[in-house]
């Protein structure tokens, strides 16, 4: 353990050999699964999009489970609700391409008026995930 940690002054201590045979296999664990299986790929998902990814290359938009689907970069996104069709997935996110507006039923809509948009943020995430609940209850 670091020092200066409480595990730190906890007893009795594991030993090094046996620390590293249990992150070993964590990682194993960790790397046997992926929550987004390739049975999404082709799902369509309205998703609510509320920031960019943090490596600026897509826009960050979540669905009805909060999972985390990016999307294209447009202006036009950004706080709406698009209905998108998933193209990829990773471990992490599922990636995705707006439905055809030429296609029925699609939403690319803005907030309801009765509602204030807050960027996620540190501060601001309770106040964000009880807003995006409260929409999703009323579709």
């Amino acid at each position: 353990p670091r020092p200066g940690t409480p595990a730190a002054s906890m007893s009795p201590q594991i030993d090094g050999k046996e620390i590293k045979r249990r992150t070993a296999e964590m990682a194993i664990l960790f790397k046997s699964y992926s929550p987004y299986g390739q049975d999404r790929i082709g799902k369509v998902y309205n998703v609510l999009v509320t920031e960019f990814s943090f490596d600026k290359q897509f826009m960050v938009g979540h669905n009805k489970r909060y999972e985390q689907i990016l999307v294209p970069i447009c202006d036009d996104y950004m706080g709406k609700w698009v209905k998108v069709k998933v193209i990829s997935t990773s471990k992490f996110s599922m990636t995705a391409v707006p439905v055809s507006q030429s296609s029925p039923g699609h939403k690319a809509i803005s907030l309801s008026s009765s509602f204030i948009f807050y960027p996620l943020t540190f501060a601001s995430v309770a106040l964000s995930v009880a807003i995006v609940v409260k929409i999703l209850k009323r579709i």
